[in-house]
């Protein structure tokens, strides 16, 4: 599966991923399935953490940043000796599992 969020019934979120395999997806499910009977709570307060970091992450910073050229050719050259052409990603971090390799490239 690509691109996973899960929400609680209120419509806030607790779990997100990408690129599980079915497989992983399911037992997710089946784990978040048997918590929620348990103790719902414990997920409404992951989720409740999950959104705080998540407002924390994607706050601007206040910091003004020039676009220009310069900027521009610095991130293209460093991107270029950095990402992985095999794997996809940067600094060692696959995009792609491994079994999907020979499909996506």
């Amino acid at each position: 599966m690509a691109d996973v969020g899960l929400l609680d019934p209120g419509a806030d979120p607790f779990f997100g991923g990408t690129y599980l395999p079915k497989a992983q997806f399911l037992a997710i499910l089946e784990a978040i399935q048997n918590q929620w009977k348990e103790s719902p709570d414990k997920i409404q307060e992951v989720g409740r953490q999950m959104a705080e970091w998540m407002k924390e992450a994607t706050r601007p910073s206040g910091t003004r940043i020039d676009l220009n050229s310069e900027l521009f050719s610095r991130f293209f050259q460093h991107m270029n000796t950095t990402f992985d052409w095999q794997f996809g990603g940067v600094w060692g971090l696959r995009s792609f599992l491994p079994q999907l390799n020979s499909a996506c490239f």
